[in-house]
């Protein structure tokens, strides 16, 4: 494996210190245009690359629409659809709510229209999801519904002392881009709690295997929500089933995601995400072609008190989540910290994140796990891309083809450098209705796309 290493933005005030789970940070439209967003000092950064992340240009209008209303990388995530409109939620600061540990915000939204060649995206008006309080790291997926789309947000509320809650928002977008709420601050989990970090949540779209369209189940899309999160000392999991019949969404959950790996621990210290910022967790689909799938849950956890950390994977087929079963789970050998993971096409899964943390001179790692062997899960680790590194916060393309891309903060104080690494996908097999089948690659040779030979690895 082989991967190309760029600095694309020099990004000030960053809350580095612990890391964090950073959402849906880079995208990529129809044409082939990849955009890349981080935060820096306060503005949510975007550049776009026509050739594959080799050049980049600063998209100034878009970025400044965002303009020192952004605390940190984790308070913002951006989605482009199957037609190409991007989403945004992001946590928009409230300077005179800062208590000392954490910040007040509102959560918003905004959809942007793309241009022609997908290089510039003009915004609708804000649209306040939940007003100012101690709300913090939405997520979010869309897509298209009818004539329209939908937007779907997850967010997190947390306050020592009092409450920890995960909430949900959705939005209904016409054919002219008119947006109106369809469904605002559902709450899908409210407790009492000590914890003093938000639930960090992660939300997928049930997808055809781009990540955008919505998989077709008996003849009609069936765009199903599969929410990640972490409550407490305990990993858990929501499905939002879609009912063809009525067009709406149903919460189904949540449900503790359990193995038996974590039988030796005791049963209110299962494992969490939320004691250090440099846990995390990700929720990915992997549809099938008899029209079910299969849910991903994986991060670095850990105990509360730290005695035990570890990098898991758990997964289990849709229609049997809900149930009261257990997850099957594996632990993956060495760990993860602060970072992200995303679902190859040929069904493994690719991380990128920091595998031994050891500030200021920390190891940043890209590999992949091994999902193809019944039973077991293998870490590869294919390239060590940094080690000069603190608590980076990782991203990364959520389905990629022929090309993986992920960004990363890197550095030990202000500024922090953001970096782009690029890694081909293009020599690749995909296990395929029970038989390894050649993956049709196409690369961009000479400025023109070339169909690629591809090689067993």
């Amino acid at each position: 494996m082989t991967f190309t290493l760029d600095t694309v933005d020099v990004a000030t005030n960053v809350y580095a210190t612990g890391g964090g789970q950073s959402p849906r940070h880079v995208g990529v439209t129809s044409n082939g245009v990849r955009w890349y967003g981080f935060r820096s000092n306060g503005n949510f950064n975007f550049f776009y690359s026509p050739d594959g992340g080799t050049t980049r240009t600063w998209a100034g209008t878009m970025s400044q629409t965002f303009n020192g209303i952004i605390t940190c990388g984790t308070e913002f995530s951006f989605f482009i659809d199957e037609d190409d409109y991007m989403h945004v939620a992001y946590a928009k600061h409230d300077a005179s709510g800062n208590d000392g540990r954490t910040y007040k915000a509102w959560i918003c939204y905004r959809r942007g229209t793309p241009n022609a060649g997908r290089t510039d995206y003009t915004w609708s008006t804000e649209q306040t999801i939940v007003g100012s309080d101690y709300w913090h790291v939405p997520d979010v997926v869309a897509h298209r519904e009818g004539t329209g789309w939908k937007a779907h947000v997850v967010y997190s509320y947390n306050w020592t002392n009092n409450r920890q809650i995960l909430a949900y928002s959705r939005f209904d977008i016409t054919a002219a881009g008119t947006i109106s709420p369809d469904q605002m601050n559902l709450f899908l989990h409210d407790v009492t709690s000590s914890d003093d970090q938000p639930t960090f949540p992660s939300i997928e779209l049930r997808h055809a295997g781009n990540g955008k369209t919505p998989q077709t189940v008996y003849g009609l899309p069936k765009p199903d929500l599969f929410i990640t999160y972490a409550l407490g000392t305990v990993t858990r999991f929501v499905r939002m089933d879609y009912s063809q019949q009525t067009g709406t969404w149903t919460s189904q959950g949540p449900e503790t995601v359990t193995t038996a790996y974590f039988n030796n621990h005791s049963a209110t210290a299962v494992m969490t995400v939320l004691y250090e910022h440099h846990r995390w967790c990700k929720v990915l689909y992997a549809p099938n072609s008899d029209g079910t799938g299969t849910a991903i849950v994986l991060g670095e956890l850990g105990d509360n008190a730290l005695s035990t950390q570890v990098f898991v994977i758990y997964e289990q087929t849709i229609t049997l989540t809900g149930s009261s079963g257990s997850w099957p789970g594996y632990a993956i050998s060495g760990s993860c910290y602060s970072g992200s993971a995303a679902l190859r096409q040929d069904g493994h899964v690719a991380f990128l994140g920091i595998s031994t943390w050891n500030p200021p001179n920390s190891t940043v790692t890209l590999g992949y796990i091994d999902r193809h062997t019944p039973g077991s899960r293998f870490r590869t680790d294919t390239d060590t891309i940094d080690t000069s590194n603190t608590e980076a916060q990782a991203s990364l393309l959520q389905y990629p083809t022929t090309q993986l891309d992920g960004l990363f903060t890197d550095g030990n104080a202000n500024p922090y450098n953001v970096q782009l690494v690029r890694e081909s996908l293009s020599n690749v097999y995909v296990w395929w209705q029970g038989a390894w089948t050649k993956a049709v690659r196409y690369i961009n040779t000479g400025g023109a796309w070339l169909a690629h030979s591809p090689t067993k690895l």
